[in-house]
């Protein structure tokens, strides 16, 4: 009688966790939880992006940097401090995130195009000053390389945003 408890126990608790589901990153385009300096302008075309990711799992906020910088270039811009002059997002349009959602959501989505336009600056190392912890969230600080003017182009072609040349 034993054995056959012991075996069933065994067996919910595989159940249990084999239901359990892994961690993911959020693509509900209204919950960005992110904070961004510049660091360097870069290259031309280029920002060279500190962003501060928070998550309540040290690797998601980690995976979320690249997505959260890519973000940051079209959605909210930067301010200036000693290295960077100010940034306007480059799709300042108001609602314009809302208006393209279905757009967004596969822009970045996992494995979605905005890897194309952004990568690690680094080895992948960070800071011990840059791994907080906030509350119950992790407060991780990446450095990202964006590239601004491919990712310009990208949203042009879509129709997202106009032409420079376009006119008023």
């Amino acid at each position: 009688m034993r054995k056959i408890v012991f075996f069933g126990l065994l067996v919910g608790s595989f159940v249990l966790v084999s239901c359990k589901k892994s961690p993911t990153v959020s693509t509900n385009l209204n919950t960005w939880t992110y904070e961004v300096e510049c660091v360097n302008t870069a290259t031309e075309g280029n920002y060279l992006l500190k962003i501060f990711s928070y998550n309540k799992n040290q690797k998601l906020a980690i995976s979320e940097a690249k997505r959260n910088a890519v973000h940051a270039v079209i959605f909210r811009g930067f301010a200036s401090n000693a290295n960077c002059y100010q940034q306007s997002p480059l799709a300042a349009s108001p609602g314009i995130e809302e208006q393209y959602k279905d757009y967004f959501k596969t822009f970045f989505a996992d494995g979605g195009k905005y890897l194309k336009f952004a990568t690690n600056s680094n080895d992948g190392s960070i800071a011990p000053e840059d791994r907080l912890k906030v509350g119950n969230q992790y407060k991780i600080g990446i450095t990202i390389s964006v590239q601004k003017d491919l990712l310009r182009q990208e949203l042009e072609q879509a129709g997202i945003i106009k032409r420079l040349d376009a006119g008023f």
